[in-house]
């Protein structure tokens, strides 16, 4: 956990808020997966800095400790480069230049 924390530059106290709102999911999480044989995909939603991705990064952390064997991808592993973005916003709308409105994605990468 120690790990964890300073990989994320997150406060001691964090292990509380942790241990009260993500352990509940994990135990969820480790129970739904025992009850069925197929691949168990997890989504998180959520504004930017809203947490989603320390929140992936826990669960895996801790279902790996289970045992589990867990992939974890982030939608901004598959923007397109920015030499990308400019062209779009240059001959498609001048929003495409920046990241995270819809076009700016990768989709032939993340289907891969």
């Amino acid at each position: 956990m120690q790990a964890f924390l300073t990989k994320h530059q997150l406060p001691d106290s964090y292990r509380q808020t942790a241990q009260h709102f993500f352990e509940p999911l994990v135990t969820q999480l480790l129970h739904v997966r025992q009850q069925q044989s197929t691949t168990l995909y997890i989504g998180i939603n959520g504004s930017q800095g809203s947490g989603k991705t320390t929140l992936a990064d826990y669960l895996v952390m801790r279902l790996r400790q289970a045992g589990q064997h867990v992939c974890a991808l982030s939608i901004d592993d598959f923007y397109l480069t920015k030499k990308q973005r400019q062209t779009l916003a240059q001959t498609v709308h001048p929003l495409l230049a920046t990241r995270g409105v819809p076009g700016t994605h990768d989709v032939d990468l993340a289907i891969q």
